[in-house]
């Protein structure tokens, strides 16, 4: 909806939401009331999520501080009243916008998941929803870990999760150093610099490794005969891995999509919170109990050794792939013809 009408209104009406769900959350009088509250707030806390990467794909029309700004995941409060751009060049050029008729609006309700049969879109949400499973299913698992195998305390047991922000911060490093980098190449004309593909993706091809990495080193470590802070070591390359590629992939997505952005990280977040609220509470405690740490994370690693080439295709094929994408084929004659605007009635159709 963001895509339709702006950014404004969607992040007005669902902040407000979610500041009277959460009010009532703090004054539900029953167990029930209290769910109802919070998927309630819950909805509405989708927006930031869903809607941030179109807002910085309209503020920052160059790449690069696109890139910077989606990697610090935080947006400035001087937005401004308007940042939609085919909202922006409408008002300019005195475009009278087509009146929203239940189809148009079918159609733009149904987006998120019409993109997500895109190639790039469905592997890109395979791989983020995965990581999405590990990282929460850690909150589940480290408990397990610490309190039975060293004894530790809940409060304890808490701060081994230090090391995946620190492992976020060298991630952030990681990632400014590359942007750097890749402009400097970009300059000086160097021919791999010239692909689109090489700008976000390396990132996360580095990043994959990285997130097996600290699975199988967390699995083959968490055990008496070894101190407690090699386990806990894992959480840094852990947060690499997952910064890396969560970074790198969504930028991607957001490069590739422009306007329609939001609808490609819209299905990313629906898929990636709906999957991972079902098999989260469903598999941590048999998966540790039945398998035991050391192969119950051997097995996570080698599912993520699986998924690791999907970044390494994408630069393989993405080209072509985005030449197949009626999105992005629109998104091309847009700009050929300067428009960018998104008529409510408008089918896409394949040029």
């Amino acid at each position: 909806m963001s895509e339709t009408w702006g950014r404004r209104p969607v992040f007005l009406i669902s902040f407000s939401v979610h500041t009277a769900f959460t009010l009532g959350c703090g004054l539900a009088p029953n167990w029930g009331t209290f769910l109802f509250f919070r998927f309630m707030l819950g909805c509405a806390a989708a927006a930031p999520q869903t809607v941030s990467g179109g807002i910085f794909c309209d503020i920052y029309r160059e790449l690069r501080p696109r890139g910077l700004a989606v990697s610090m995941l935080g947006l400035t409060s001087n937005v401004g009243p308007l940042t939609f751009a085919p909202a922006l060049n409408n008002r300019a050029i005195n475009v009278v916008t087509t009146r929203l008729t239940y189809k148009a609006f079918a159609r733009v309700v149904i987006r998120p998941i019409q993109i997500l049969s895109e190639p790039l879109v469905f592997f890109t949400d395979l791989f983020i929803l995965y990581q999405y499973i590990i990282f929460f299913l850690y909150f589940g698992a480290y408990p397990i870990i610490f309190r039975e195998t060293y004894g530790m305390s809940d409060g304890v047991s808490a701060l081994m999760f230090i090391p995946t922000g620190i492992g976020a911060m060298f991630a952030i490093a990681i990632f400014v150093a590359w942007d750097k980098f890749y402009n400097r190449s970009a300059k000086l004309g160097r021919t791999w610099a010239l692909r689109e593909e090489y700008r976000r993706l390396p990132l996360a091809c580095l990043g994959g490794p990285f997130f097996a990495l600290s699975e199988f080193w967390l699995g083959w470590t968490a055990r008496r005969s070894v101190h407690w802070a090699l386990p806990a070591a894992s959480g840094i390359p852990l947060g690499i891995g997952i910064d890396l590629t969560f970074l790198a992939l969504n930028n991607y997505l957001t490069d590739a999509y422009d306007i329609y952005s939001a609808s490609a990280l819209a299905s990313s977040v629906v898929t990636r919170n709906l999957l991972a609220a079902i098999v989260i509470p469903l598999s941590t405690s048999p998966l540790y109990n039945n398998l035991g740490t050391k192969w119950a994370c051997t097995l996570l690693g080698i599912i993520c050794v699986a998924l690791t080439p999907i970044p390494f295709a994408f630069i393989r094929w993405g080209p072509a792939m985005r030449k197949r994408s009626p999105f992005c084929q629109k998104l091309a004659l847009n700009k050929e013809t300067k428009t960018g605007i998104e008529r409510l009635d408008a089918p896409l159709q394949v040029v």
